[in-house]
């Protein structure tokens, strides 16, 4: 082709009847006397035996075209040697492995490690609180009842703090469950004080006011549930008729001493 001509490359196409394009090489191109020449090689597979025509591939050159003469293919099967065992195909190849995919998956899984044996440690090393005890001259029911008018003096649920106002109820209870009876109120769950309260013999009306405050208070911490003033009101009187029912009764002899020694 001249130099200063325009052309059009024939395109192979990949697949003709009999025969299947396996790759097609670079346009090569040699300036040789003011004329290129070009050179592309393709490579063709057949799967069957038989006869194939590379049809004629055209190139243009300017206005004009050129075709190429059609080529007859002969296919024939390989020969197999008798004599010979026939040879098993290729087992699959084996898939690269991702470095990065099993650095993440390591890493994620002793992340996972790391962290339950942390738990597993804090919890082993967990310190228990130790119950609260009194040391203010006064008995647990005494501590009780003025911790009660400390709660009515601050106005907690009628200033909004509905929360706090309930924790602090029932943190007497548990409180006076631990130093007057001895029992662990303090590290308790609310359904296991609520049984300690039933094991005690009370009245049912009793049980039953007490219950519905541990229901209440579970209710506004955990479900945001705002009780009426009725309710509220309710919940301190329920804590007082508990600590009146439970009051521990005193002897004689410690009421004369109390008439003598006053408290201070």
């Amino acid at each position: 082709v001249n130099k200063d001509n325009t052309f059009q490359w024939p395109v192979f196409s990949d697949t003709i009847k009999g025969l299947e394009l396996v790759s097609a090489g670079t346009i090569d191109t040699v300036l040789n006397g003011g004329k290129w020449k070009l050179k592309q090689e393709l490579i063709l597979t057949s799967f069957d035996s038989g006869y194939a025509v590379v049809p004629p591939m055209m190139l243009q050159v300017n206005s004009q075209q050129a075709l190429s003469t059609a080529i007859a293919i002969s296919i024939t099967n390989p020969k197999v040697e008798a004599d010979k065992d026939i040879l098993d195909i290729k087992k699959p190849m084996a898939a690269p492995t991702d470095w990065l995919r099993i650095i993440v998956w390591v890493a994620g899984i002793l992340l996972v490690l790391a962290l339950i044996a942390l738990v597993i440690y804090k919890l082993k090393n967990r310190k228990k609180e130790p119950s609260v005890e009194i040391d203010l001259g006064l008995s647990p029911y005494e501590y009780a009842q003025q911790q009660l008018a400390e709660i009515e003096k601050r106005q907690l649920w009628q200033a909004g703090r509905i929360k706090e106002y309930y924790t602090e109820l029932t943190d007497v209870v548990r409180l006076y469950l631990e130093n007057q009876m001895k029992l662990k109120a303090m590290e308790s769950t609310a359904d296991e004080v609520l049984e300690q309260i039933l094991s005690l013999g009370l009245s049912k009306d009793l049980n039953a006011k007490f219950s519905q405050l541990l229901h209440t208070s579970a209710m506004v911490k955990f479900a945001k549930e705002k009780p009426s003033v009725a309710m509220n009101e309710r919940a301190m009187e329920s804590v007082k008729e508990f600590l009146s029912a439970t009051k521990p009764v005193e002897s004689k002899l410690e009421k004369n001493q109390n008439t003598t020694n006053p408290k201070v």
